[in-house]
């Protein structure tokens, strides 16, 4: 008689279900209420220029415009599906999507001792998955600022994590359409999620759940290609099929030109070494930590195979989420968010297995709190202000912010990134529009100072709010001089907004626009408000 799938000696339905841990549900509240304490000071964070442009366009795909055609960016269209929703929870506030980026590492924390190669035969216990919530939480904000967190990646992350937990868990090839669908819709937010697809394959193939053979892993593959590719392609087709074609043609185009202009995997090197001293210190820790766990449990264990499989899995994990960075060329800080999950995977593992040879949720607990509060609390300066990290904004500025003991300009001074950014200066020049603005009124910002829209709660008139494919030259496609002339038609001749925003040293857009009628306003760091009012009758 044939073996039945799933009754097979050793499977998960062969063993009794393990009992649940004395105070698992106490463990289980103390892990998260810590997890929370870590994330409270983060949903105070403003935008950084990524996500203000974020926010900018999926707030009027939300007023009825289109990604791309009317808004134009180089981003795939998940993340302004994200920002249309927090939009429409509570408009420009910027708090929301700080709350849904949080959800999102509880979540993934939680889904990974599920995602995780090895313990197929048993299911995740609570404390576990509060232990993986606050490793993951703790990992992210203490290596990721306000300008990494709240990116693309986050949301590549969660969808490639759930997949690889429903092609382990998930009976039949339901686990396989489940996991494509959910690395289509990571594949949304960057399509450099197909590069952790063996991932997901390899959880479908070793789950216990599913049939052997050759012929189940390529018709697994197969459903799982289609699932990914109608949620990847269906999105696109709406759009397409919305008026955005000859847009997603020039996104294609853009993309193209985008690609080609890497730092240079020359630099490789030299940009991680950079990487590494600003901020990633901590890695070790945790992945020190579960891997020291591992030898020790491979020593004294009975049998080595699951930690010798947690061991390779976060070596090959490791590869390839690395390989998903690499990829893009750029090795731009947030990119590095994609291998956050194979670390605190690693220790949420070790973690585990430990804590059940050992006695259970107590331990699993006081474990997870001193690596993850430890590594916290010890959290590098962010790059540009050694004098602000996450522990030291959580316990010093935020709760005077919190009490209303400092003003907003102080505040939001902690938060400056590359190229003079500032967020304090966009705070000032908006406090100003927004103390003249009037129903109607139009608003354009020059370059990439985007978050002054949503602290205003203005638009502009133009297609290309982010100025960067009509000014940096090595960016430059056909479409570039056809783009010019229809941003200033919009800007100068159908539109003109009655505030602009520019630059205080580039004189000859202060020339222009003076010449246009617009006069100086207030200018604050490199920031300079143009007013344009109308003559008198």
């Amino acid at each position: 008689m044939a073996e039945v799938p799933g009754k097979s000696k050793g499977s998960s339905q062969s063993r009794p279900a393990a009992k649940p841990s004395p105070g698992g549900g106490g463990a289980a509240a103390v892990l998260l209420a810590a997890a929370a304490a870590l994330i409270a000071p983060t949903l105070s964070w403003p935008f950084g220029r990524d996500q203000a442009i974020f926010h900018y366009i999926g707030r009027q795909w939300g007023a009825g415009l289109l990604p791309y055609r009317d808004a134009f960016d180089v981003k795939p269209p998940g993340i302004f599906g994200l920002y249309r929703l927090t939009s429409a929870l509570a408009g420009d506030a910027m708090w929301t999507v700080r709350a849904a980026d949080a959800l999102a590492w509880l979540a993934i924390g939680a889904l990974l001792p599920w995602a995780w190669p090895g313990r197929a035969d048993r299911r995740p216990t609570g404390p576990l998955m509060a232990a993986g919530a606050l490793i993951a939480v703790a990992g992210y904000f203490a290596v990721f600022d306000f300008w990494d967190t709240a990116q693309t990646e986050t949301w590549q992350v969660l969808g490639c994590v759930a997949g690889a937990a429903a092609a382990r868990w998930l009976p039949g090839l339901w686990a396989a359409a489940v996991a494509g669908g959910l690395l289509g819709g990571a594949m949304l937010f960057k399509p450099t999620a197909l590069v952790m697809a063996p991932w997901l394959l390899g959880n479908f193939v070793a789950s216990p759940r599913q049939a052997k053979g050759v012929s189940r892993a390529v018709v697994g593959s197969a459903v799982a290609a289609v699932a990914a590719a109608a949620v990847f392609g269906g999105v696109f087709a709406w759009l397409y099929y919305r008026g955005a074609g000859p847009a997603l043609g020039e996104l294609w185009d853009y993309q193209r030109a985008y690609a080609k202009v890497p730092l240079g995997h020359g630099e490789a090197l030299p940009r991680l070494a950079l990487v590494w001293d600003r901020q990633f210190h901590l890695w070790p820790v945790l992945l020190g930590a579960s891997l020291l766990l591992d030898l020790a449990l491979l020593w004294y264990a009975s049998t080595a195979g699951p930690a010798l499989l947690s061991l390779a899995a976060a070596i090959g994990l490791l590869a390839l989420s690395f390989a998903a960075v690499a990829v893009q060329g750029k090795y731009f800080t947030y990119h590095f968010v994609a291998m956050l999950p194979v670390v605190a995977g690693a220790a949420t593992s070790a973690l585990g297995r430990l804590a059940d040879r050992a006695g259970g949720a107590k331990l699993l607990a006081g474990l997870s709190l001193v690596l993850s509060l430890g590594a916290w609390a010890t959290a590098a300066h962010w790059p540009y202000d050694d004098r602000v990290s996450a522990p030291r904004l959580a316990v010093g500025a935020w709760p005077k912010w919190m009490a209303h003991r400092i003003d907003a300009p102080t505040w939001f001074g902690h938060f400056r990134e590359i190229a003079n950014y500032d967020f304090a200066n966009h705070y000032r020049i908006a406090k100003a529009i927004n103390a003249l603005k009037k129903p109607g009124d139009g608003l354009h910002v020059r370059g990439f100072e985007l978050p002054i829209y949503a602290l205003t709660g203005l638009s502009t008139p133009a297609r290309f709010v982010s100025e960067l494919p009509l000014e940096d030259g090595t960016l430059a496609t056909e479409h570039r001089e056809r783009w010019q002339a229809d941003h200033d038609q919009r800007l100068w001749t159908d539109h003109p907004p009655r505030f602009v925003v520019t630059f205080v040293d580039r004189q000859w857009d202060l020339d222009a626009l003076q010449q246009r009628g617009y006069q100086k306003n207030v200018a604050s760091g490199l920031l300079q408000l143009m007013v344009h009012e109308p003559a008198p009758k």
